[in-house]
């Protein structure tokens, strides 16, 4: 099971990372699909570039958490801990790391956009396609940036224990 485990922090790791490269090298121009979709950055080209830059650094340093939980979840061997402990620590810890990389991060990039754009809800901001919401902009962004993260994370879960069904392997060649 530990390999499953392995197989979805790196892979989510490394797609993480993947995806903010062009976010941190400047290369993402404003729009309302790929980037740091919060007030903020819609001020301005150069406020985008900005707190798109920052959060693609932030986003990295947390995607290296995955990766190092998916080396850990290769090297140690958590099938001799019994079945509880080794089938849910490793679970437990990819649910928290997949959370902590979407959560955390998020936290710091409003934090970091209101103290260096603090007159944002001031000024007018022209938010290219995005409509009203009941939930703050803010909230909206944290809450599809967790579904998008448990995506990414349980997807390929599923993918690998379908191909594992299908192919009669059992869970203890894993």
């Amino acid at each position: 099971m530990g390999i499953l485990y392995a197989i979805i922090n790196l892979g989510c790791g490394t797609l993480f990372i993947a995806m903010t490269l062009p976010m941190a090298y400047r290369k993402v121009p404003m729009n309302i699909w790929y980037g740091a979709r919060i007030r903020q950055a819609y001020l301005s080209d150069e406020a985008w570039y900005d707190i798109n830059e920052y959060a693609a650094r932030r986003m990295i340093r947390w995607s290296l958490l995955l990766v190092a939980l998916g080396v850990a979840c290769l090297l140690i061997p958590f099938e001799r801990f019994g079945l509880v402990l080794g089938l849910f620590a490793p679970l437990i810890l990819t649910l928290v790391a997949l959370l902590s990389a979407a959560i955390v991060p998020l936290m710091q990039i409003i934090r970091y956009a209101d103290a260096r754009y603090p007159d944002a809800d001031a000024q007018s901001v022209h938010r290219p396609g995005i409509g009203y919401s009941p939930f703050p902009e803010d909230w909206r962004t944290l809450i599809f940036s967790i579904l998008s993260i448990l995506g990414l994370g349980l997807i390929p879960a599923f993918i690998i224990a379908l191909l594992v069904h299908l192919t009669g392997r059992s869970h203890a060649a894993w």
